[in-house]
């Protein structure tokens, strides 16, 4: 028997707010979204039901599970049910008090998923609709593997791109197979299978990849990541090569992009072609190269280079950017063209959305380039400050002359001293106040 009800939910004071009121006398607020999920409460968040009770199928006794982004606890719930001893980390304070009083029998973590948290070690962990929400997803998986035991299984749970995914906020991105499995190597697991047929979500089963090498590669991406390109060069250099083609593939890559972030070609190129050495159709080292060749003026090569690359994982967003980059050598219909593919992959990325408006504002659809940067500006971290200049504009373009000043107050709220900012919003006040 459950120790707990599905709460009655009573109406809150805005259409996606709701108040949860459990039979322990418990009330939390709950708000509908795609970002999480709430037992018998409808709402765009997609269903990972089935990839908490395959996990349970396959855990060992003797250790806790991990649910990494357990939010609401709608599949602890189904890890307690199963007989699991279940714990739930989150960052949301709010949806762990929903989870607490929905799975009284487990325990609840509150930390940064980027971070270890402080728990035992486990001896199986699910990551499930948690990546593709992520700024820095990677980070996530660095810190399960160094939160389970050696040997645990891990259920990696994500949305595919091309499964009907639609990728909107609070989603970053979906994954391909390849990249899915790309990142858990740099991440430091091996690849043990999939939990079920590719369509929606991807689902794969990792376990901790043993050896130093592993360590190193995830070591350097996570100092790459804080920006520190040169120490994650020096961490990297510790491995080189061993038994692992496909580790070593991802060292020499991570490599090559490291040095293109320093400004060294000559190595940037040496680490791209040692990746496509081992494997011919690595996309990330691919995407190098076609950017490598742009910049040297060779557009028949970047276009061929980042069109083998899209081909090798659609999903990839470096090879989206590439072949447009590329494409911005052939026409602006091109272009626009392949920055809409980007941009579909992952909306929040600010470069793209405002690579894309722009060719879209000067084409003459300035609705579309609004369209593009409100869907940016509705992601955290918020977006550039300048970005907030260039949409206030746009929007003053369509004689939206009220919400372009909305957008001023909004950037003046993040950086009250923002010449442009103060200038435009000067200029809107003045045309109000003469109107």
């Amino acid at each position: 028997m459950r120790a707990s009800e599905p709460p009655r939910y009573v109406a809150g004071s805005s259409r996606d707010e709701v108040w949860a009121h459990f039979a322990s006398g418990v009330i939390v607020r709950a708000t509908r979204g795609r970002a999480r999920a709430y037992p018998g409460l409808s709402g765009l968040a997609p269903p990972t039901g089935p990839l908490y009770t395959a996990l349970v199928s396959m855990s060992r006794p003797g250790r806790p599970v991990l649910d990494v982004g357990c939010g609401a606890g709608t599949g602890t719930r189904l890890l307690v049910d199963g007989g699991a001893d279940a714990v739930g980390v989150d960052a949301d304070s709010t949806a762990l008090a929903f989870a607490r009083a929905w799975v009284p029998e487990a325990t609840f973590h509150e930390s940064d998923l980027g971070t270890v948290p402080a728990v035992p070690r486990c001896g199986a962990a699910i990551v499930a609709d948690v990546l593709g929400l992520a700024q820095d997803p990677a980070a996530i998986l660095r810190a399960v593997r160094e939160t389970v035991a050696d040997g645990a299984c891990v259920l990696v749970g994500e949305p595919a791109v091309g499964g009907g995914v639609r990728v909107i906020g609070p989603l970053r991105r979906a994954f391909g197979q390849r990249g899915l499995v790309a990142l858990a190597r740099r991440a430091g697991f091996l690849l043990d299978g999939w939990a079920c047929e590719p369509g929606t979500f991807l689902a794969c089963l990792l376990r901790p990849d043993p050896l130093r090498a592993a360590q190193a590669v995830a070591e350097a991406e996570a100092l790459g990541s804080a920006g520190d390109a040169r120490a994650a060069l020096a961490r990297l250099a510790s491995h080189r090569g061993g038994s692992d083609r496909d580790l070593d593939a991802e060292a020499f890559a991570l490599e090559g992009r490291l040095r293109l972030r320093l400004g060294d070609g000559d190595g940037a190129a040496r680490g791209f072609l040692a990746a496509i050495e081992l494997v011919p159709d690595h996309p990330g080292a691919l995407a190098g190269l076609s950017t490598l060749s742009l910049a040297a003026g060779d557009r028949r090569a970047a276009l061929e280079l980042s069109g083998r690359a899209r081909v090798a994982d659609p999903g990839d967003l470096d090879a989206a950017v590439a072949a447009a980059c590329a494409a911005e050598e052939v026409d602006d219909a091109a272009a626009e063209q392949a920055w809409e593919v980007a941009s579909a992959l992952a909306p929040a990325e600010v470069p793209v959305a405002g690579r894309l408006a722009e060719l879209a504002a000067r084409r003459g659809d300035l609705a579309r380039a609004i369209v593009v940067l409100e869907r940016v500006r509705g992601y955290q971290p918020p977006p550039p400050v300048a970005l907030h200049a260039l949409l206030a504009r746009l929007l003053l373009a369509v004689g939206r002359a009220g919400d372009a000043l909305l957008e001023c107050k909004l950037g003046l709220a993040r950086s009250p001293d923002d010449e442009e900012l103060l200038e435009l919003a000067g200029e809107l006040r003045r045309d109000a106040v003469a109107s």
